[in-house]
């Protein structure tokens, strides 16, 4: 027999050795493309220790065999249920039994309830934001109207300083302290200015500023007051901050033309300084509680 059929014969006999072996494995290629993976998804369950190949020739090639896709199978489902993959790979190292797997369906089932509060909570309040600033920014800006507000529930901080400064200072501080209240969703701001020294100085000082509060809060902590329903003459402007004095005097103007009588403290808000290019800027309003003299 000649040496180059010999040479054939060698030659077909091992590729016919790897065929039978290799029949019982699949390539990452193939594997990704059975379960819609990228090869580099399939690489990293590898690193991981998460899902490693049967077998990995010299050449580096990696290869998979049924029991991996059972494993792959089980990966899917616990990644659709949120775990992570350090979750799934603590999982699948250890015996997991049927009733394992039903009270993690119940934990996950009670997770996703609360996701589903939070996103209508989260709803609610967008829906709450965006519908108090279309009605601010839908009045005339700088001129004086009265209108309707509802009652407020709020949480009122007295300032040992009369300092804008000083105020938003403590007020960073109080939300340091109450998380909770530091919502950008919900968070409404405002200041109580000492009416009666502007009205003899032209100065303005803040007594206290409050936070505006939808929710119900039990925390011993925190004094919840209220700000009255009732007519409120007000005035919305975008303007810079210093320019205050300037809109109160058009509210006071007013309230003496119309025979106003004053009910309550003034109040200043800010609407939004996000809802304008220029940081210095922001959607004011300025109100006070008033009522018709007859």
């Amino acid at each position: 027999m000649s040496k180059i059929y010999k040479g054939y014969i060698n030659i077909f006999s091992i590729s016919f050795t790897e065929l039978i072996i290799m029949s019982k494995y699949f390539s990452i290629g193939e594997v990704a493309s059975l379960y819609n993976l990228s090869v580099q998804t399939l690489r990293h369950y590898d690193k991981l220790g998460l899902l490693k190949p049967s077998l990995v020739k010299d050449s580096g090639y990696r290869y998979y065999s049924l029991e991996q896709f059972y494993k792959l199978d089980l990966i899917r489902f616990y990644k659709k249920l949120g775990l992570s993959l350090l979750e799934i790979k603590e999982l699948i190292s250890n015996k997991v039994t049927i009733n394992d797997v039903v009270e993690l369906l119940e934990a996950q089932e009670d997770e996703i309830d609360n996701q589903i509060k939070m996103l209508q909570k989260q709803k609610k309040s967008i829906k709450n934001k965006n519908k108090y600033i279309k009605s601010m920014i839908s009045k005339p800006l700088g001129t004086v109207f009265l209108n309707k507000k509802a009652k407020k529930r709020i949480i009122k901080v007295k300032l040992e300083d009369e300092s804008l400064e000083d105020a938003e200072v403590s007020f960073r501080k109080a939300l340091n302290e109450f998380p909770k209240l530091n919502d950008p969703l919900t968070l409404e701001l405002a200041y109580e200015i000492n009416y009666e020294e502007f009205e003899e100085k032209e100065i303005v000082k803040y007594n206290s500023y409050f936070i505006v509060i939808e929710d119900k809060i039990d925390d011993d902590r925190i004094k919840v007051s209220e700000i009255e329903e009732g007519l409120y003459a007000s005035i919305i402007y975008l303007d810079y901050y210093i320019n205050n004095k300037k809109y109160i005097n058009h509210l006071l103007d007013f309230i003496e033309t119309e025979n106003l009588s004053i009910e309550s403290p003034l109040y200043e808000s800010c609407i939004g300084s996000e809802l304008y290019n220029d940081r210095e800027k922001s959607f004011m309003e300025i109100f006070i509680k008033v009522n018709k003299n007859n």
